[in-house]
């Protein structure tokens, strides 16, 4: 899931990206675009595991990223 509030003349975008892995394929995942992300000198990255405190102020983020894992066959 991808939720963006990007307004026009933001020099820094805040974006927090959260994720919950079972067996660490969407930890990587999370990683590999949280990589992507770090690579854009105008953007302020924050990295949480889901079962870690989640910031209460999530109107502070400019983008909100949610990944989860799937189960048998892609169930969420």
């Amino acid at each position: 899931m991808f939720l963006c509030k990007i307004k026009e003349g933001i020099s820094v975008i805040n974006v927090l990206l959260v994720f919950t892995s079972m067996t660490g394929n969407t930890k990587e995942m999370a990683n590999a675009i949280a990589d992507g992300i770090r690579t854009n000198v105008n953007t302020q990255l924050t990295l949480i595991d889901i079962y870690d405190q989640i910031p209460e102020d999530l109107i502070t983020y400019d983008c909100i990223i949610i990944g989860c894992y799937t189960d048998g066959e892609g169930e969420i």
